[in-house]
């Protein structure tokens, strides 16, 4: 039972350093891009979920602002909470009001607020396609900080998909000439993932493949750093249409036209070895 117990307790405290090794490097390293004349003056500290949702508090003395926190979407919450209704800042990816301040506005009393949903989910498809296709690392940084200061706790994360086909072709006897007939160019990826087109706004390079993989695999990692969870794109079939012609004994389905201009991807129907080969 002793043993148990101090188990307990080096457990616990364990769980505590890693919030504050990880959690309030991650908070402090967004308050010092957002609102660098803050970060010097931001205590953190963790505090625990209620009933599973997340919770932040806020308070100020010393003029120093104190972030109490169940997570890192929290504690941006928290941030921005101050950020918007105390010192009337405005902080987005296309426009910001982020005027500094020498002596902190008093917070008179404390805030405690309790997200009213457990998950916050950010980003669709053509988001990306529309509004991000040729974004640098820059504007990702900036899009990722304003997810965490509106609690953001998942989102879609599929810079760099061209990378998972490139492999997965590779190893079904593509060759990349056919992959890159495939894959669309990056202003197109949302229709292509839908299973609209093939190979439209191309052709890829793999200069251009390569480039976005590194920037996905960066975006990804900033993503788990501020605890938002990566949404990837499974496999549900989609598969080019010369599919057919290099495993003629597949289960495979032509889906004809779209916006009668495309030719759609064909679908491998599930059950079939190869489905799951591809899968894998």
């Amino acid at each position: 039972m002793i043993r148990f117990f101090y188990i307990f307790i080096l457990f616990t405290l364990f769980s505590c350093s890693a919030f504050s090794l990880n959690n309030i490097k991650a908070i402090k390293s967004v308050a010092g891009r957002v609102a660098p004349w803050l970060a010097d003056r931001l205590l953190v500290k963790s505090i625990s979920s209620v009933n599973g949702y997340d919770v932040f508090e806020i308070r100020t003395f010393n003029n120093n602002l104190e972030i109490s926190a169940s997570s890192v979407p929290a504690a941006g919450m928290a941030l921005n909470y101050y950020l918007k209704y105390y010192c009337n800042c405005h902080y987005s990816t296309r426009g910001k009001n982020m005027k500094s301040f020498s002596v902190l506005p008093e917070i008179t009393m404390p805030v405690r607020k309790v997200c009213k949903v457990e998950n916050r989910h950010f980003l669709n498809l053509c988001t990306q396609s529309y509004s991000a296709s040729f974004w640098a690392w820059d504007e990702w940084e900036q899009l990722l900080d304003y997810m965490v200061l509106n609690g953001v706790n998942m989102a879609f994360a599929t810079v760099g998909v061209e990378q998972v086909w490139y492999n997965v072709l590779k190893q079904f006897n593509y060759s990349e000439e056919e992959i890159f007939d495939f894959l669309p160019g990056p202003a197109f990826n949302a229709w292509h993932m839908m299973g609209n087109h093939e190979g439209w706004g191309g052709p890829l390079t793999k200069n251009i493949v390569d480039n976005r993989s590194k920037l996905g695999k960066r975006i990804i990692n900033r993503m788990r750093e501020l605890e938002i969870e990566p949404i990837f794109i499974s496999f549900y079939g989609m598969v080019p249409t010369t599919l057919q012609k290099k495993y003629p004994d597949a289960k495979i389905i032509d889906q004809g036209m779209w916006a009668g201009a495309f030719h759609r991807p064909s679908i491998l129907l599930a059950g079939h070895p190869l489905f799951d080969k591809m899968a894998d």
